[in-house]
């Protein structure tokens, strides 16, 4: 009950200031602006404390599940697009150095808090390059800093 006082007495507060405002602006070209501005007011001193209502209720305990199954999503796009930025850092390290890679896997491994606490590639190098497999282990592990293993052989 007493949120319904509270509420009444907050929307007859602010239709008090629009009558107020409305009285002093003559009729000026602004005068429809005006009455739009305080419309809104008006619809906003109505609807805010209705949303207060409704969320001291707990009807609105769905938006925390969608925050969280959308933090979960956006996690995973993060980790996706982290993955094929490194996948293309990663390869691009390799050609530079002429080793040409027929495939590159990236993964990363999280904690349950979402930081990273591994990444490591898998790369796949053609056959006639077998004696490149131990250069290009090498120039992962120094030049990007993570872990990584080189096989030779068709995909």
């Amino acid at each position: 009950m007493e949120g319904i006082n509270s509420w009444a007495a907050v929307v007859t507060i602010c239709a008090v200031i629009a009558c107020i405002v409305e009285m002093m602006t003559s009729n000026t070209k602004t005068e429809k602006s005006v009455r739009m501005v305080l419309g809104i007011f008006m619809l906003c001193a109505v609807i805010v404390p209705i949303a207060d209502v409704i969320r001291e209720i707990g009807a609105a305990d769905f938006s925390a599940d969608y925050e969280f199954e959308a933090s979960d999503s956006m996690r995973e796009a993060e980790m996706d697009l982290l993955c094929s930025q490194l996948k293309e850092l990663t390869e691009k390290t390799l050609l530079e150095k002429n080793i040409y890679p027929l495939s590159t896997d990236i993964n990363i491994k999280t904690d349950d808090t979402g930081s990273i606490e591994s990444i490591y590639a898998d790369i796949t190098l053609d056959r006639n390059s077998a004696q490149d497999a131990a250069a290009a282990e090498e120039i992962i592990k120094t030049e990007l800093g993570f872990e990584c293993s080189v096989k030779t052989g068709a995909l």
